[in-house]
């Protein structure tokens, strides 16, 4: 039995990685040359609060899918806590030129400037971000009526516990192994979780990304 038939044609894709218009150190031509060179057909550019599309990037051997990565956290002011929970969902959106943003909330928009932010096309209620399981599906639906699909990010790295995610409702997928969060604490591979996830019912898929920010000069 295949899980994957070796008659069909097999993409290597990531959906997980960051650029300049974030915390990464890499502009998106310069990612796609990194992945294309190691054999890479598919990438997602998901920076922090940041929808844009890089269609422009695409040729026949490539393929961008817009996307950025949203959160939430306890604290009303977007404080970091090393050791608090939090959640980081990726979104994808269905039409690669769709840059709206979702549930925005200025707090969250660290690395984007006053005039983009004026510029988004901001869908859903602007209220504080709640971290709390109401405010997140709230937001998963909004994301979902407005022509994107969630992914549940690294949850050992946001320490959440299972209960707060068997509670989530409306991922397509989570991540199996986050690589970039592995690194930092070797616990970020979930097939436990996602066995316990499909055991309650959630029929979601799972995927591994390598969370990229090319802090270092060589990757």
């Amino acid at each position: 039995m295949y899980l994957i038939s070796p008659l069909k044609k097999q993409y290597k894709a990531n959906l997980h990685c960051h650029s300049v218009f974030s915390d990464g150190k890499r502009t998106p031509n310069e990612l796609k040359e990194m992945y294309k060179s190691r054999g890479y057909s598919i990438l997602s550019i998901t920076d922090h609060e940041a929808p844009k599309s890089h269609s422009y990037l695409n040729d026949d051997e490539f393929l961008t899918i817009t996307g950025y990565e949203t959160y939430v956290r306890p604290n009303a002011e977007c404080r970091y806590d090393a050791y608090g929970k939090e959640i980081h969902i990726n979104l994808f959106s269905r039409n690669p030129e769709n840059e709206a943003i979702i549930c925005y909330n200025p707090k969250y928009c660290k690395y984007v400037t006053d005039e983009q932010k004026e510029k988004f096309e901001k869908v859903g209620s602007q209220k504080t971000r709640e971290y709390t399981t109401e405010y997140i599906n709230e937001l998963i639906k909004t994301a979902k009526e407005n022509g994107y699909i969630a992914a549940y990010n690294h949850p050992w790295w946001s320490m959440e516990n299972e209960a707060d995610i068997l509670a989530y409702e409306g991922f397509f997928s989570m991540e199996m192994c986050n690589y970039s969060s592995y690194l930092i604490g070797r616990l970020e591979y979930n097939a436990a979780l996602y066995d316990k996830m499909l055991i309650s019912g959630k029929r979601i898929f799972c995927h591994s990304t390598d969370d990229n920010h090319n802090l270092h000069p060589d990757n």
